[in-house]
């Protein structure tokens, strides 16, 4: 085999971490995720103080998420996430002297931070994974749980591997188990392309080839020198690699100022009962103006089962329909206000609007997208 031959599947390593890497970044735009960063090849440099620097295990970190907050003790959770790829063997099984740089690196950095901070316990708030499309020896595996659950040890030889290489035992040793996620067979590099473009068409209107090469790109650019002093991946940030930004999610937003001392309409028990009854079929009501069907639609959630979920779109918006700045009757601004309302209570994935899609698209990825989270329900 040539060494260009050689080289070639440590590329595939790196498309690998880069296509990962991508879809955990979709995350960033779920409204009920509390998911803040993404951080490529390395922690936050926002993660501790100015004044403490901990590089300990740092090499072994390709990807870093950050829930709650970037910094250590405002965060909810942080995930260090190792990703290893394997072209030429990924159906060998990872055995634990394989595996030994990664779990002496990350008990490690587990203790360093322990020090530092003076916490007694992190349990609750850090993991440390290693993700591989490679299988990992099952023996070793159950050693990792049994430690963590504090149980009679299955495989007394791979408990003291495990205990070698984290220089850890007892109660620290379970503590530390119970925080340490091996996952492996996972899907491979071809599997990673195909899944990220799948996931992004869940966000898009139409099927941009475009967008998965420009998330993608996002990455491999943070894990360049340039970012050393800035690994994180934001919200913003993916949204700019979609091209669009959060005014663009909510471009029509509503309007209608909630009114005090309504009085209820005798109709409105009889137009609740009529769409609790109809079986996902539309109801549509009309009116002459004046009459006071705004009022009425503003007041009809008030008569829905509890569970139930209302948007009131204001297609009107004070005038400002006429507005070329303010336009509500296009399907790019209403359906999309309607879906990222939805999505906001987390009943749809958030709808970002294309430049270049047609109204049928719109139609057809709101209706998609509530028929997928239907279905996951």
């Amino acid at each position: 085999m040539s060494e260009t031959n050689l080289v070639r599947p440590s590329r595939d390593g790196d498309q690998f971490h880069y296509l990962w890497a991508a879809r955990r970044c979709l995350l960033l735009l779920s409204p009920d995720s509390s998911l803040k960063a993404v951080t490529i090849e390395g922690a936050s440099t926002s993660e501790l103080p100015p004044a403490v620097c901990i590089t300990t295990g740092e090499e072994l970190i390709d990807v870093g998420e950050y829930y709650g907050s970037e910094t250590l003790e405002e965060a909810t959770r942080i995930r260090y996430i190792q990703l290893k790829h394997s072209t030429l063997c990924a159906d060998e099984v990872w055995t634990p002297s394989g595996l030994e740089k990664t779990l002496t690196g990350f008990a490690a950095r587990y203790k360093a931070l322990q020090e530092c901070l003076g916490a007694d316990d992190l349990n609750g708030k850090l993991e440390f994974l290693f993700v591989s499309n490679r299988p990992i020896n099952t023996d070793f595996l159950e050693a990792v749980h049994d430690a963590a659950e504090g149980v009679p040890a299955r495989h007394d030889k791979d408990l003291k591997k495990l205990e070698r290489f984290t220089n850890l035992s007892g109660t620290a040793l379970a503590a530390f188990c119970k925080l340490l996620h091996l996952e492996g067979s996972q899907e491979g590099l071809w599997d990673q392309r195909n899944i990220l473009a799948q996931d992004i068409s869940c966000y898009l209107p139409d099927a941009d080839m475009d967008a998965p090469v420009q998330l993608k790109e996002l990455i491999t650019k943070k894990a360049l020198s340039e970012s050393t002093n800035n690994p994180a991946i934001t919200r913003m940030d993916v949204l700019r690699a979609l091209k669009t930004d959060e005014s663009r999610l909510f471009p029509a937003p509503c309007l209608i100022k909630d009114l005090k001392n309504v009085v209820p309409r005798a109709q409105e028990p009889e137009i609740s009962n009529v769409i609790i009854q109809a079986n996902r079929f539309p109801v549509i009501v009309h009116a002459a103006a004046g009459v006071g069907k705004t009022v009425l639609a503003s007041r009809i959630k008030l008569g829905l089962p509890t569970g139930s979920a209302s948007v009131l779109y204001d297609c009107f918006g004070n005038g400002q329909y006429r507005s070329v700045s303010g336009y509500r009757h296009r399907h790019k601004d209403a359906l999309v206000q309607i879906a990222n309302e939805l999505a906001a209570k987390g009943l749809c994935h958030p709808l970002i609007p294309s430049p270049h899609a047609e109204p049928t698209a719109y139609v057809r990825a709101l209706h998609l997208s509530s028929e997928t989270k239907h279905r996951l329900d």
